[in-house]
């Protein structure tokens, strides 16, 4: 008789075939789970998650087995959300991808932040009054994402896709609709839940309002639009698709909008620095609005912006404030800092990125400076390098020096070779070698630099 090792999908498959059974009822094959982040979900709700919560909710079983509920819930979760923004109205190019892991709580809530950063707002104005038109109801994007976690097929692997174009948002899950729904009674509320017990969580913890509600509320949120969302059955999939109201909307429009702003600030901040708050307040704008704005400017070359201590400052006079200059001057180095700085270490960082060097987080044993401030030799950072500092291998300097070797009055000083404290390789070819993987690291520290501070670094 023939042989095979049945795996986890076999296994799923079977038990699916053969019991009435919900998935999410069934024992986990893992029993290892832990609860970090929900536990932070339900502190949030003041909702108690000990063993009885656990046992009613159907997390655990009377043996004190964990189901599969507890683990699509836990910080093991194996099902992931894989969410990509595309350039134009196909998927030939992406502008950014990102996958999600972990609790579906905290899948739901990373995947809601980052559909919220791309999801534009366009601004009118009636009178005095601003008006904010978001390319997405946010409760659209909300509802379809949670409608899509609770009525997947967990019995299927694989990960739930959140697609943004610039058209539009689509979320495919797995599994399809219940058998008898139709698309009519799903618009009218029906519902027939796969996975009753995590719908069951979700009201708990008041992430849902009521069963069937989530389908309504995404039509809700168009109506008198005059744009409708599409909801394609498929084969095994269910598919859910969101349009975008500001896709078709007059580009003269948003323009006149934009240029009465503009000209609202030039004329109250002709000849004087302002922040985002002084724009906030002049224009009766939100502080998060003000600084769209603002930004939108400085990478028109309207506005300059510099920033001070923990603040961004913008001015129209670029005799005023000047942008960071850009050079080679600290090409290939690393440059670390230790000790305060009197308006903070930030605008240095800064300006050793544009002089093409990497401002280091920590202090490395392998940076090529050490920029020292006020306290800086008490660290503990200082105390790690100072024998290569002693012996050259790593130069100390003052703020004052950093700034000189940026803007070009002061040659960036070459450290020593130290081969008693690193080991350099003896033939010619592990020395280029160990030059490559110098090479690699400074630029995986660069692009992971300018990611944290991508923000930033667009208005600089």
């Amino acid at each position: 008789m023939a042989q095979f090792m049945a795996t986890r999908e076999h296994i799923r498959k079977l038990i699916k075939d053969n019991s009435a059974e919900q998935f999410l009822d069934g024992l986990s094959f893992e029993q290892s789970l832990t609860f970090e982040y929900a536990d932070k979900v339900f502190a949030r709700e003041e909702i108690k998650f000990g063993k009885e919560q656990k046992l009613s909710l159907g997390l655990l079983r009377t043996d004190g087995l964990y189901t599969n509920l507890a683990l699509v819930l836990s910080d093991q979760c194996p099902y992931s959300t894989k969410a990509a923004i595309f350039e134009g109205l196909s998927k030939a190019k992406f502008k950014d991808r990102k996958e999600f892991t972990g609790s579906l709580f905290k899948q739901m809530d990373d995947v809601h932040e980052y559909l919220t950063v791309y999801n534009r707002t366009r601004s009118t104005f009636e009178g005095l009054y601003r008006i904010d038109h978001p390319d997405y109801p946010d409760i659209a994007l909300r509802e379809a994402f949670i409608n899509s976690i609770i009525h997947r097929d967990y019995y299927i692997e694989g990960s739930l896709l959140v697609s943004m174009f610039d058209n539009r948002v689509e979320i495919m899950s797995l599994g399809g609709v219940m058998p008898g729904v139709t698309h009519d009674l799903m618009l009218a509320g029906v519902s027939v839940t796969r996975n009753e017990k995590l719908a069951k969580t979700f009201y708990r913890l008041n992430i849902i309002e009521a069963y069937g509600t989530g389908i309504p509320r995404i039509f809700d949120a168009y109506e008198n639009k005059g744009i409708k969302q599409e909801m394609p059955i498929i084969d095994g999939g269910f598919l859910i698709r969101i349009p975008n109201l500001n896709y078709n909307f007059s580009e003269t429009t948003i323009n006149a909008a934009t240029q009465t702003n503009d000209n609202r600030l030039l004329v109250l901040f002709m000849d004087t620095v302002f922040t985002k708050n002084d724009a906030a307040d002049a224009l009766g704008l939100s502080v998060s609005g003000a600084y769209k704005l603002l930004q939108n400017m400085v990478a028109n070359g309207q506005l300059y912006a510099q920033k001070s201590g923990r603040q961004w400052k913008y001015s129209f006079n670029s005799e005023k404030e000047k942008k960071i200059p850009r050079s080679d001057n600290l090409k290939d180095k690393v440059v670390a800092f230790s000790g305060k700085f009197a308006n903070g270490s930030a605008d240095l960082k800064f300006l050793v990125y544009f002089a093409g060097g990497v401002p280091h987080e920590g202090t490395p044993m392998y940076a090529d400076f050490l920029v020292i401030g006020d306290g800086g030799r008490e660290s503990k950072g200082y105390k790690h390098m100072k024998k290569m500092i002693d012996t050259g291998g790593v130069i100390e300097l003052t703020e004052t020096n950093l700034r000189d070797i940026c803007s070009g009055r002061m040659t960036a000083p070459e450290r020593k070779p130290v081969p008693d404290l690193i080991v350099i390789p003896a033939s010619e070819e592990g020395q280029k070698e160990t030059e490559q993987q110098r090479a690699e690291m400074f630029d995986a520290l660069r692009k992971a630099f300018a990611e944290k501070y991508k923000n930033a670094l667009m208005l600089l």
